[in-house]
């Protein structure tokens, strides 16, 4: 075989020749060549998320548009919170949560209008991110079309809805909006 040399680019990632060499190496016969996270789509062990709410949307989403019944998402305080906050606005049928060994997950039951499955979504937006997080005071919460859609806001007292934070008289970080 072939002695692979490091070589880094410009960018400081490591050359192709290496990268091929270390694929093709011995590896488990349960693990494929384009990786173990590409096999058991449920799975969401060993990936690393930098941002559960976005990641949580972009799963929601992308199961949405393959008319998907139900997604698996990492188990947070956070995702449960919107996962109530959805079920009790009448985005999802329900959520169930999955405890095993070494990783929790939350499966979402996805809610569809008729026979030809027309999603309850029309989008799901994150907002806030890690590198730009969105604030907003009491009086400065978005209504989301007219108060068709709702905002979640991550606050002092916990995670809610734009409409529950405008009782409380409270304001927090956006963290998405769904219509």
């Amino acid at each position: 075989m072939k002695k692979p040399y490091l070589f880094f680019n410009s960018w400081g990632c490591l050359s192709a020749n290496l990268l091929n060499s270390l694929l093709s190496t011995a590896r488990p016969a349960s693990v494929s060549k384009a990786g173990p996270h590409l096999e058991a789509s449920n799975r969401t062990k060993n990936i690393m998320v930098n941002h559960t709410v976005s990641d949580m949307i972009t799963r929601v989403r992308n199961a949405i548009r393959v008319k998907k019944s139900t997604v698996r998402i990492r188990l947070t305080h956070v995702t449960k919170s919107i996962s109530e906050i959805l079920k009790r606005e009448g985005y999802i049928e329900d959520y169930i949560i999955h405890n095993l060994v070494g990783e929790s997950n939350l499966e979402l039951v996805l809610k569809y209008h008729g026979k030809k499955m027309t999603p309850v979504f029309t989008n799901l937006k994150a907002i806030s991110r890690p590198g730009v997080r969105f604030y907003a005071g009491t009086k400065e919460i978005p209504q989301v079309l007219d108060g068709l859609g709702i905002s979640i806001l991550s606050t002092s007292q916990g995670i809610f809805t734009d409409k529950d934070a405008r009782k409380i008289g409270i304001g927090g970080e956006i963290l998405c909006m769904i219509w």
